[in-house]
């Protein structure tokens, strides 16, 4: 699903965009020919910076349910069993609050790639990818979606991990493979600080 939602949304980027150059290119009168370089070059330039930050950022959010259950056979395989303090239905919640962010940090990334800043979005995505691997373990012990991003900023190892998944931004298929690799240290991250199983 991810793989669909991945192509709409580069075939739709790339459409707005080739149409936006073609009216430029007629307004300035170019030659046909020159308009079609510029509208061709422009478009690919675009589907490689756009490609790897809708890919990661759609990925995570699409893998939500795997996120969990990746996360639940790791804190079992670990601790022996699942910490579940909260209901349902204050995780639904939470989960779509983090899905909004996930669309905001989508379009921050979207739009800083066609800026031509490449590396602000692998950051942004990189981050968001890591907020959806931490949510799932820190939604079960009680911690909201906007106070896990703090939580984040204080645990070591997080700068290695936002790094690694910002570098993978740009090579979205090796990316994808490790994200399961990702998924099982964030959890192990959680596991591993005092105050998020106590809360």
């Amino acid at each position: 699903m991810s793989v669909v939602a991945y192509i709409g949304v580069v075939a739709a980027c790339v459409w707005f965009v080739s149409m936006r150059l073609g009216e430029l290119a007629a307004l300035i009168n170019l030659p046909t020919w020159a308009g079609a370089m510029t509208g061709s070059a422009s478009v690919l330039l675009l589907t490689v910076l756009w490609s790897g930050p809708v890919f990661m950022i759609l990925f995570g959010l699409v893998g939500i349910p795997f996120w969990e259950s990746l996360g639940k056979g790791t804190e079992k395989e670990c601790t022996g069993s699942v910490v579940s303090k909260t209901r349902l239905s204050w995780q639904l919640v939470q989960t779509a609050i983090r899905v909004a962010m996930s669309l905001v940090a989508l379009f921050v990334a979207l739009v800083s790639s066609l800026l031509g800043h490449p590396w602000i979005a692998a950051f942004v995505t990189g981050g968001t990818v890591l907020l959806d691997l931490t949510a799932p373990p820190l939604l079960r012990r009680g911690i909201g979606t906007l106070r896990q991003i703090g939580w984040l900023f204080r645990q070591p190892g997080w700068i290695g991990l936002w790094v690694a998944l910002s570098a993978a931004t740009y090579v979205p298929v090796i990316g994808a493979v490790f994200l399961p690799v990702f998924a099982v240290a964030s959890t192990l991250m959680v596991l591993r600080d005092d105050s998020a199983n106590v809360e």
